[in-house]
């Protein structure tokens, strides 16, 4: 079984600190659904261009909560263990990235 931790910074808490009436299902879909979607549909994974974090490729995917709310979150794997460390409301791949790049959470 993978395990998925939550990383403690400041995106973070920003983000569940913004989008608190979804926080709960958000922290859900991330430690259940994506050990599902690294195990039974990784093409649905995808890099985020060459960002690495503490040398590791960062991966990001699209959080889908019911009635079409959606996020996208990043993270690093280290064998069986799933860091998640950045999530945003920016759907779009290119924009995700480019804020993600623009924080200290990239090497």
């Amino acid at each position: 079984m993978l395990e998925v931790k939550l990383a403690s910074n400041r995106y973070l808490a920003l983000f569940f600190r913004c989008f608190k009436p979804h926080a709960a299902a958000v922290k859900l879909n991330i430690t259940h659904e994506l050990p599902n979607i690294i195990l039974h549909r990784p093409e649905q994974i995808k890099a985020a261009y060459q960002l690495t974090r503490e040398g590791r490729v960062i991966y990001e995917y699209k959080i889908v909560l019911p009635q079409h709310i959606c996020f996208r979150a990043a993270y690093t794997q280290n064998g069986r263990c799933i860091t998640v460390f950045f999530i945003s409301d920016i759907l779009i791949k290119h924009e995700f990235v480019r804020r993600l790049a623009a924080t200290n959470l990239v090497d």
